[in-house]
């Protein structure tokens, strides 16, 4: 966490407008505090990573950003993960969202788990 809070720290001194929320990002506390400090530009969603919460995030925090962007939308890896490891399931919830906004996919090869940007409007 400390890192986190440096780059807070430096990023108002440079006096832009941060604030570090942690917590749950499905909580009803987490979202209202989201809530409170938007509406925002972009939103990028990086998380827990399986399907229930990839998608409770978009329900959440699409409505309060222009931009949202999810992380590992090609996440692949020969053999499934291993035992004990939450699957990554981000490239399915990717698959079935993406067409119905404008997008674009960064960096989407088997190296790079890749970034996917749509926007809300």
């Amino acid at each position: 966490m400390q890192p986190l809070q440096q780059c807070v720290s430096t990023l108002k001194q440079r006096g832009h407008d941060m604030h570090l929320i942690i917590g749950d990002s499905t909580a009803p506390n987490i979202v209202a505090q989201a809530k409170a400090l938007g509406p925002y530009d972009a939103c990028f969603i990086d998380a827990n990573h399986t399907e229930p919460y990839i998608r409770q995030d978009f329900r959440n925090y699409s409505a309060m950003s222009k931009i949202v962007a999810f992380h590992d939308i090609g996440f692949f890896r020969e053999g499934g993960m291993p035992p004990g490891k939450k699957p990554i399931e981000v490239p399915k919830v990717w698959n079935e969202i993406k067409n119905n906004f404008r997008h674009v996919e960064i960096k989407r090869d088997k190296r790079d788990n890749g970034i996917g940007v749509l926007w809300m409007n």
